[in-house]
């Protein structure tokens, strides 16, 4: 059995591959990744890991990375630029570093950086584990970007097509006696499954039925998968080197590992793209340079009004992007609650990002507004007190 949660104080914590009864909500809990609080205790039971994979040849996978805490690593994740990495929401919390450029996590090679901000999806659902996505933003940028190549991102809704061959990969356990994790990525090859016959999965105690979304995309082989500790990791379509491959999910949930009954569960790259392109483009000047088109993305989310700042009326360049504010448009003083607003440009007098600016005399141009929970994510990397 998978990842049992030993004890109280674990239990509230989200552990991936825990076997539970058959319900839509227990279900969702099955996280191949295990990224706990503050406290970051994790139980990481035995059989849990890339499940009859093989070693991956040094550095075909370059843009692979590993999220990093003070105990060691606990999920995994992609370049997609010099300074962000693409990974799953439900790994988000704490203090990281990334590591990048290795294979063997014993090694020295390659480069630790520490996280930045954390961006997950506006739209993760935790309890059903929908939208898993997280951009992380890096302290500072890849600085040979020569050792490692950023890995595509699949944006064709009609890709990845069915029984086509994708391959995973990751740093998960592979001691079943100390459930210790591989010191070396490891990869399999599976097989895209249609999203109704996963839906339809079942055991005749477990059950997918009703959990598998339009964000997902299920994959299996003949007792292949990803497993506990590969959470955030890219499932790909291989290319002939690391430079041509396109990844098309992310390593998000699955009941038990290489089940017979159970795919593995990823979210889909497709579903984000723009979000992430538009993400990336705002938060990192070299999103061109990795393929982002960012010709259409403006500086500040929308065209629309943004409310006033501490000085009044304004410019679209009012705050950075690390300035949020709050204001309620259909009130002209002050914001409520509720209505959360961000720029992400350089800063200048005028608008200026305060709750007590006039919404009648806001800034022609400026802030998006954007719900209670996806700002305070943005402002705290998802720990709301």
């Amino acid at each position: 059995m998978k990842a049992q949660v030993i004890n109280a104080a674990a239990a509230a914590l989200v552990l991936s591959k825990q076997i539970v009864p058959s319900s839509a909500a227990t279900a969702r809990s099955l996280l191949r990744g295990a990224k706990p609080d503050a406290q970051k205790q994790r139980e990481l039971d035995a059989d849990n890991r890339i499940i009859n994979g093989s070693e991956a040849a040094e550095d075909r996978y370059s843009y692979a990375v590993s999220l990093q805490d003070g105990i060691g690593h606990f999920c995994g994740g992609s370049l997609i630029a010099r300074d962000v990495v693409l990974t799953a929401a439900h790994c988000q919390g704490g203090s990281y570093d990334v590591v990048l450029g290795r294979h063997d996590l014993d090694d020295g090679d390659g480069e630790v950086i520490g996280m930045r901000d954390e961006l997950p999806h506006p739209n993760y659902n935790p309890s059903m584990t929908d939208n898993d996505f997280m951009l992380v933003f890096l302290d500072s940028p890849v600085s040979n970007a020569g050792s490692v190549d950023f890995v595509s991102l699949n944006s064709q809704s009609s890709v990845p097509s069915l029984n086509e061959e994708v391959t995973v990969m990751g740093w998960g356990v592979t001691n079943t006696a100390t459930g210790s994790l591989s010191d070396v990525l490891m990869h399999v090859d599976v097989n895209v499954i249609s999203n109704s016959e996963c839906d339809d999965s079942s055991d005749g105690r477990d059950n997918y039925n009703g959990q598998i979304t339009s964000n997902m995309l299920c994959a299996r082989r003949n007792s292949r998968d990803s497993c506990q500790g590969d959470s955030g990791g890219p499932l790909i379509i291989r290319g002939a080197n690391a430079g041509a491959d396109v990844q098309v999910g992310v390593v998000s949930w699955g009941i038990d590992c290489a089940h017979p009954d159970f795919p593995g569960v990823y979210a889909r790259v497709s579903r984000a793209y723009d979000w992430i392109e538009r993400e990336v483009c705002r938060g990192s000047s070299h999103a061109s340079d990795a393929g982002f088109d960012c010709g259409n993305v403006s500086a500040s989310p929308s065209s629309g009004g943004g409310g006033g700042g501490s000085t009044g009326g304004g410019s679209s360049t009012s705050a950075t992007y690390d300035d949020y504010y709050h204001h309620d448009s259909s009130s002209s003083s002050g914001g409520t609650f509720d209505d959360y607003y961000y720029f992400d440009s350089s800063p200048s007098s005028g608008s200026g990002g305060s709750s007590s600016g006039s919404g009648s005399s806001g800034g022609s141009s400026g802030g998006s507004e954007m719900d209670e929970d996806y700002f305070y994510n943005l402002l705290t990397g998802g720990k709301r007190a």
